[in-house]
Formats: C-alpha cells, sequence, structure tokens
C-alpha cells in the first residue's frame, strides 16, 4: 500500500500535468 506522501506526490504531479495541459488547450483557441 502506497503512503499518503507518496498518494499527496502522485496527486500533485497528476493536479500539475492536467493544469499544464488545459492551459496550453485554452492558450491555442
Amino acid at each position: 500500500m502506497p503512503t499518503s506522501q507518496t498518494w499527496s506526490y502522485m496527486l500533485s504531479h497528476i493536479v500539475a500535468s492536467v493544469l499544464d495541459r488545459v492551459l496550453h488547450e485554452s492558450n491555442m483557441t
């Protein structure tokens, strides 16, 4: 079982990747 630190690290990385993609897509339009 991953620890809470691992989950928070994974979630922050995923959120940052999604936000970066969304920002780039919004800038493209």
